[in-house]
């Protein structure tokens, strides 16, 4: 998936989590998932490990 600030936003509400939940499952600050939501540019790595969570989530059922 191509993640943009949008999605990113759109995912972390659809699971139900603050920002700074988010942050702590992908291993960054609160203040860096704020950053990506007002659309600072994505690093690959953290693209994987959204693809990642999303794929999870999606296997469990949960999306």
């Amino acid at each position: 998936m191509d993640w943009n600030k949008e999605e990113i936003k759109w995912f972390r509400q659809l699971l139900g989590l603050t920002q700074e939940q988010m942050a702590k499952t992908l291993g960054v600050t609160q203040s860096y998932i704020s950053h990506l939501e007002r659309g600072k540019k994505i690093p690959n790595v953290l693209k994987r490990l959204l693809d990642c969570l999303y794929e999870k989530y999606r296997k469990e059922g949960k999306l």
